[in-house]
């Protein structure tokens, strides 16, 4: 179930599109085989794969471009491979820029997770974005599809949080997805466990990092949140986040992956069809960095769907589009 929008009006922001929770879910367990397998690099594939799986396959992406409810349908058993092994290059790339000072602190780790995710990632608290998402961690097949949220660029908190416990798993292998099911549609995000007890982490809300009582260094009381409501922050009462609950056994860790992809694009790119094609390609180039490439591409998307500026793609590219940056060339890759 997924509560409809009114053009115009600043939707109330509410996390998950789910009302019942399915069964007793327990909680992510990275296997210690599967962490074993950290240090063996998969190959980075170039950056041409991507670019022609979500053009070959825009409907992983966003399956409704004309709806306000943005969710990709599920890949087939073979390209989940793929989005799972682009997710995973993704989370390598972003590993590569910062030293080992940096992931061996969790909490500093957890913070540039955090930053990390909310420079790829929107949601619907985003100020003049009307859209929602029906991601649910506790779908089948919800890592199949991991890339293809990344592409989106928006999501639930489900999305979200799942993108930050993508980053966070490598460095972090105890921490868990939980679930605040007293709250209206619930919530999920991440936590660190501790003697002391949780630090959550959540990039959807604007907290960030926040312990309940005896906080370490960098991270928010929540004595110091308590005048915050999901309204104005995405914030919770105390007894929502003393009695959440892991969340579903879903595989986010990728393994290890060379940070280090091939740029090129080796043939010429198909033509863009629609304003969604011209979206999902600037979005692919700007998660390969290349975000000066990628500007022409939010502009073509603009063109082609900013005649109602309420469209979906409108809204995600004016979004998504750098505001400074160089002057490039109109001529696109």
């Amino acid at each position: 179930m997924v509560r409809h929008l009114v053009k115009g009006t600043r939707y109330e922001p509410r996390c998950s599109g789910r009302f019942v929770r399915r069964g007793r879910i327990h909680a992510l367990v990275v296997a210690g085989a599967l962490l074993a397998c950290a240090c063996v690099e998969q190959e980075q594939l170039p950056l041409d794969a991507a670019l022609r799986y979500v053009y070959e396959h825009p409907e992983y992406v966003i399956a409704d471009p004309d709806s306000d409810v943005m969710v990709g349908v599920r890949p087939d058993p073979e390209q989940a491979e793929l989005d799972r092994h682009l997710a995973g290059d993704w989370v390598a790339r972003q590993l590569v820029s910062y030293s080992a000072a940096d992931e061996a602190d969790k909490i500093s780790w957890a913070r540039r997770s955090v930053e990390i995710v909310r420079e790829v990632m929107l949601s619907q608290r985003e100020p003049g974005l009307f859209l929602d998402s029906d991601d649910c961690l506790c779908d089948e097949g919800f890592s199949d599809g991991a890339f293809a949220r990344l592409v989106r660029g928006f999501s639930n908190c489900d999305g979200v949080n799942g993108v930050l416990a993508m980053l966070l798993l490598v460095r972090m292998p105890q921490v868990e997805l939980r679930h605040l099911d007293g709250v209206d549609n619930g919530h999920s995000l991440v936590a660190l466990p501790r003697a002391r007890g949780l630090v959550f982490i959540d990039a959807w809300a604007d907290f960030g990092l926040m312990a309940l009582a005896e906080a370490p260094v960098g991270v928010l009381d929540y004595a110091e949140l308590a005048p915050l409501s999901v309204d104005d922050a995405g914030f919770y009462e105390r007894e929502d986040y003393e009695q959440s609950q892991p969340d579903p056994d879903v595989d986010l860790f990728f393994g290890g992956h060379d940070p280090k992809p091939d740029l090129r694009v080796l043939d010429t790119l198909p033509p863009i069809r629609d304003a969604r094609d011209a979206y999902l390609r600037a979005r692919v180039l700007d998660l390969y960095g290349l975000e000066l490439v990628a500007r022409p591409w939010y502009e073509q998307a603009i063109e082609m769907s900013c005649e109602d500026p309420n469209a979906s793609i409108c809204q995600l590219a004016r979004a998504s589009l750098p505001l400074d940056g160089q002057a490039i060339s109109e001529e696109r890759i």
